[in-house]
Formats: structure tokens, sequence, C-alpha cells
């Protein structure tokens, strides 16, 4: 037990000891993942995978007004 003005400073002492920890194991962790992806891409390289892609986007829209001096009007679109 403290005495005195020392009063949770053993508190203070351990939390932060425990933060410093903590912060050392995930700094080396995040250290290792541009190391993965290093090995991962020579890994792809070995392969000989084609380095190709595709994407294919549809959009359809389509409106309605009514009214107006011509009366209806409807409009379609579409494309690929």
């Amino acid at each position: 037990m403290e005495d005195g003005n020392n009063f949770g400073v053993t508190v203070q002492m351990t939390i932060s000891k425990f933060l410093k920890e903590t912060r050392d194991e995930w700094s080396k962790l995040l250290e290792e993942f541009p190391k993965y992806y290093s090995t991962r891409a020579d890994a792809v390289d070995k392969l000989g995978l084609s380095k190709t892609s595709s994407s294919e986007t549809k959009t359809e829209s389509k409106s309605k007004s009514t009214g107006g001096e011509k009366g209806d009007e409807e409009k379609t679109s579409n494309s690929v």
C-alpha cells in the first residue's frame, strides 16, 4: 500500500508497463505484414499466372414523366 501522495502510482506504473509491452508486440506484428505480401508476390510470380483482369458493368435507368406540352414521356437507357 502506498503512503503519502503516492496513492495509485503502482497502478499507473503497471498500466504504463502493460501498454508499452502491448505497443511493442503490435509493432513487431505490423512489421511482418510487408514481408508476408512480398513473399506472397514472389510466389505468385513463380507460378506464372496471367496478370490480366476484366470487369463488366451493367447500368439500367428508367424514367417516366407525365404532363407538359406533349403529354406523357417515357425513357429507357441501357448500357453494357
